[in-house]
């Protein structure tokens, strides 16, 4: 984790939007946030006094009231964080929550083709073996 000295490496489109998310480090509370941006591979967090106990994590997005079950389960590494923003290297996910991710980065997106290119790359990720846990 860098504090200032982040090199932007991104080879995904990311788009913008406004949803309530939980941060979770193994054996920790859920630490409120909200999602700034999003790719396939990676996200930016506003996260209000942020303080990373461990470099993976766990992260949960609301789409739409957080009471409702309609979420997507990430597992990431924490690449960088700048005041309150924090940025997440995606790591896992499980398929639903890759569905509900490709859906919101389509629907947000000014060019669906790049987008639609983009989901038919080698991201690397791998299936969430360990989920957000309720």
């Amino acid at each position: 984790m860098t504090k200032s000295n982040y090199k932007e490496k991104r080879r995904f489109s990311r788009v913008s939007c406004a949803l309530e998310a939980l941060i979770r480090f193994p054996g920790s509370q859920s630490v409120p946030s909200k999602v700034v941006n999003l790719s396939i591979k990676g996200l930016l967090l506003s996260c209000k006094k942020f303080k990373p106990v461990a470099k993976s994590c766990l992260i949960r997005i609301y789409l739409g009231d957080p009471l409702s079950r309609v979420l997507i389960d990430l597992k990431g590494n924490i690449v960088a964080v700048e005041g309150d923003l924090v940025r997440i290297e995606l790591t896992e996910m499980d398929m639903e929550s890759f569905d509900h991710l490709k859906q919101l980065i389509l629907l947000k997106s000014t060019s669906t083709e790049v987008v639609q290119t983009e989901f038919k790359k080698k991201t690397g990720l791998k299936p969430l073996k360990q989920p957000f846990g309720d």
